[in-house]
């Protein structure tokens, strides 16, 4: 079995980014590995797209991935890191998995968005472009 040292768990806020992280953290404990939780802040997802809504954006988020943080100290893992970033989901949760080295990555089936009929845009992306295991959960 793949040892996974460090696991990445996007967040979008939703109900089932909040599933994933609970499957993130039953992988994570046993192994001692350590945890990032990421957010996408993507500008065109605001209302008007103007640097003030992505401001109010970025605040709602860091405060979300700071929730799931606190969540994973309190089930005792001991390295644990919230990133924020900005751009195009997919893109930049590939991109940050691919430059920091994730060993696996988890992420739920469905985002906030609810205009995909089946797995989430953001998902079937990474899923098909990620060079780590992805754990897609439901």
């Amino acid at each position: 079995m793949e040892e996974f040292r460090h696991v990445v768990v996007a967040t979008d806020g939703s109900p089932g980014a909040a599933r994933a992280l609970d499957a993130a953290l039953r992988v994570v404990g046993p192994l001692k590995a350590s945890l990032t939780v990421l957010s996408v802040i993507e500008p065109e997802s605001t209302p008007s797209g103007t640097a003030e809504d992505v401001e109010r954006l970025k605040r709602t988020m860091a405060g979300c991935c700071e929730e799931f943080c606190n969540r994973a100290r309190a089930a005792g893992v001991r390295h644990v890191k919230p990133v924020l970033e900005v751009g195009l989901a997919y893109s930049r949760i590939l991109h940050y998995c691919e430059t920091y080295g994730a060993d696996l990555l988890v992420l739920g089936a469905r985002g906030a968005s609810t205009l995909a009929p089946d797995l989430g845009t953001v998902c079937s992306h990474v899923a098909r472009f990620a060079t780590c295991p992805v754990l897609i959960v439901k």
